[in-house]
């Protein structure tokens, strides 16, 4: 085979059609991202359409359903977060509806004014569907609907005024306005780019590079700007929950959504561009012409093996992504060759050997055309998978359990900040009755050190999903689970999840934290287990108490603890000696002090409560009832802990928060430990964030 004859020199006039048509690309793309801005951002009607469509997912409308409901419980001063579950549900089937859809686009013309016109931080609130959801309530419950209030805002989120997404995407709406007239330039330039070019087939290809580029410029900035926001809040509101992250990227992709679309049409445009120049003369032998080319081109070992690795990590990678790459490859090649055929002009036979030259440019641009698009379709494939990076976990604190001062402290002199049923969070999904609102991942992150945990046999239910106690194991019987929650609460808890101890248990036998009932919400205890031995691997200055409430043998505890990797973490302490200081307890990687109120004694690790603890006494039915007397424990038993919450049933937030304040709690503190001539080291809440324990924990530990 000949060698090919050396390729023209482009010339000024071709240097300077390649640079009009760079700008008609850079033209485009900005003018084609703020036209879209423009009618689909800044138009108050459109936006608030564009946030109701992205009720369309199940996710928004699950966070959607959460956030009402937290809303309406905060209207009632919280005393409703017992039936927050209930509320949650109704509300879910009440956001699926057009009526609440309708309402939700007219009520978000606050949030389009601060996006538009404010400076401050930006606050997508829904307005307008309080009259919806009261009326949702009252047709489930009227006693429920009649203790919350019509005036109800869910907030969908909020982005902090100084992030730099917010900031860009403001300035971006006020540049808006010129976007028709940044399209109008770039077709001016097109057009300049064609009359100076000295060959106009060889520019056909160019045009459809620049579409390319200028479409896959709008797929970045949504894909990009998606990734920013929705990151930058989940790090700023320290989101954890998968189901918020998710949320945030459908409403992103609800309002950009279109944008990314339009540049992939306008891309695609491009390529076909691409495409019908290179048909224009159409080749002799498309294969050898191809191969031809391929033999060309010579890439280094390195680079090839380089290459192949990376392929192979796609795939391994991300199976999906690298499928709807290669899905999205072959349709391009089916898309080439059909126009191919009907673009195809036959050259005359004697211009074919000179026809090379002209017909190199034109195979570049679709050589240009075609990385660029597969680039695009492998970028928008990777960057649809992680929709939203996890938020960076904070620095664990220095110290001991945060504070230098407490590295040489014994056990109990260490105030630990503890909750009552922890595991009972209404956050949880499930819980009728809950005695906290965050659950246990979130307690210990916030501070919480101390955990007490009921341990009951169950049996999930396949019918229905929930976990019904198995009472024959437990070792109980309808009169004590009356006597633990009391006529009225076995009442309420039979309204809610049927009858209790009714029918046979059928399936395997498991290990849940319930409060005497699993019907009214139980957590697997493997889970919950898993959850504390992550946080101690990611923090390993801090030491945590749990005191156990068992209802199974000693032996089903220890399993779960080597399953969940737990039990060589658990310390075995020397009644006889001093308790051991945090330094030690860190040093020697025991970092899990276990007590348990019932068959103490029975392994190392699982000490015997009420030999370690003297506690107040439980049933305090108003604040002038929490008393310092002792109740479990022996005199000379070395920590004291008070039981402080009202013990109604259903747990009332109100009633808690009023004996939770740092006034309130200090003063009960100081009593208790002159009363019994010991410092106070842990104190048991119920709703812990609605008190001030965390605070008082920080200024004793101080």
């Amino acid at each position: 085979m000949s060698a090919p004859p050396p390729r023209a020199a482009l010339g000024r006039r071709g240097i300077l059609s390649i640079l009009l048509m760079t700008l008609t690309c850079v033209l485009l793309a900005v003018g084609g991202v703020l036209v879209y801005v423009h009618t689909e951002i800044a138009d108050e009607q459109e936006f608030g359409q564009r946030v109701a469509s992205s009720l369309d997912e199940p996710v928004v409308r699950q966070v959607l359903a959460d956030h009402t409901a937290d809303a309406l419980i905060s209207r009632a001063n919280g005393d409703l977060l017992a039936v927050r579950p209930i509320l949650a549900t109704v509300v879910e089937g009440l956001v699926g509806t057009q009526p609440f859809r309708r309402a939700a686009a007219f009520g978000l013309a606050d949030t389009h004014r601060q996006l538009v016109a404010g400076e401050g931080s930006l606050i997508v609130r829904v307005s307008g569907t309080g009259r919806a959801v009261i009326a949702a309530l009252r047709s489930v419950s009227p006693t429920v609907a009649a203790h919350t209030s019509g005036d109800v805002r869910p907030v969908l989120t909020r982005i902090n005024r100084d992030n730099s997404a917010l900031v860009i995407l403001r300035r971006v709406i006020h540049a808006s306005r010129w976007g028709w007239w940044l399209i109008g330039a770039a077709v001016l330039a097109a057009i300049a780019a064609f009359v100076v070019a000295p060959d106009r087939r060889r520019t056909v290809g160019h045009l459809g590079a620049a579409l390319v580029a200028a479409g896959l410029v709008a797929v970045g900035v949504v894909m990009a700007g998606g990734s920013a926001v929705t990151g930058a809040i989940a790090r700023w509101r320290q989101l954890h929950a998968d189901d918020e992250r998710a949320a945030l990227d459908a409403l992103w992709q609800a309002l950009f959504g279109d944008l990314r679309t339009a540049g992939l049409i306008v891309a695609a445009a491009g390529v076909v561009l691409a495409v019908l120049s290179a048909g224009i003369v159409q080749p002799v032998g498309a294969g050898a012409r191809v191969r031809e080319l391929a033999g060309r081109v010579r890439v280094p070992p390195a680079v090839r093996r380089i290459g192949l690795v990376a392929a192979g990590a796609l795939v391994l990678l991300l199976p999906g992504a690298a499928e709807r790459v290669l899905v999205l490859a072959l349709g391009a090649a089916l898309i080439y060759f059909g126009l191919r055929d009907v673009v195809r002009v036959p050259a005359p036979a004697e211009a074919r050997p000179g026809r090379s030259r002209s017909r190199d440019g034109l195979f570049a641009a679709l050589a240009i055309a075609t990385v660029l698009g597969a680039a695009a379709a492998a970028g928008a494939a990777a960057l649809s998978v992680p929709s939203i990076p996890p938020p960076a976990p904070p620095p664990p604190p220095a110290g001991c359990n945060g504070s230098q001062r407490l590295c040489d402290e014994r056990v109990d002199q260490v105030f630990w900040p503890a909750t009552h049923n922890s595991y009972a969070a209404a956050d949880q999904p499930g819980w009728v009755f809950p005695n906290q609102r965050r659950p246990i991942g979130r307690q210990l992150a916030d501070g919480i050190r101390g955990l007490t945990l009921d341990v009951h046999w169950g049996v999930r239910d396949p019918r229905t999903g929930r976990v019904r106690t198995d009472l024959d194991a437990d070792g109980m019987e309808h009169n004590k689970v009356v006597a633990q929650i009391g006529p009225q609460g076995l009442r309420a808890a039979q309204r809610v999840a049927g009858g209790i101890g009714i029918g046979d248990l059928t399936g395997p036998r498991e290990l849940y934290l319930c409060h005497t009932l699993c019907e009214l919400g139980a957590e697997p205890l493997d889970a919950e287990l898993q959850v504390i031995r992550r946080f101690l691997d990611t923090h390993p200055q801090q030491v945590v108490t749990i005191i156990f409430e068992p209802y199974v043998p000693p032996g089903a505890i220890e399993d779960a603890m080597r399953r969940t990797g737990l039990l060589d973490q658990a310390v075995a302490f020397d009644r006889t000696q001093p308790l051991p200081t945090l330094r030690r307890l860190i040093d020697t990687g025991q970092r899990l002090i276990v007590f348990t109120e019932m068959d103490g004694g029975a392994r190392p690790w699982y000490m015997p409560a009420f030999s370690y603890i003297q506690d107040t006494p439980l049933g305090a039915q108003r604040p002038s009832e929490l008393s310092c007397a002792r109740w479990r424990g022996d005199a000379d038993s070395p920590i004291l802990m008070l039981n402080h919450w009202i013990d109604r049933f259903p747990p009332r937030v109100s009633d808690n928060a009023r004996i939770g304040t740092a006034r309130f709690l200090t003063s009960r503190i100081n009593r208790c430990a002159r009363d019994r001539d010991m410092p106070v080291a842990i104190v048991a809440v119920d709703f812990y964030d609605r008190t001030a324990l965390l605070q008082v924990a920080a200024q004793r530990n101080r």
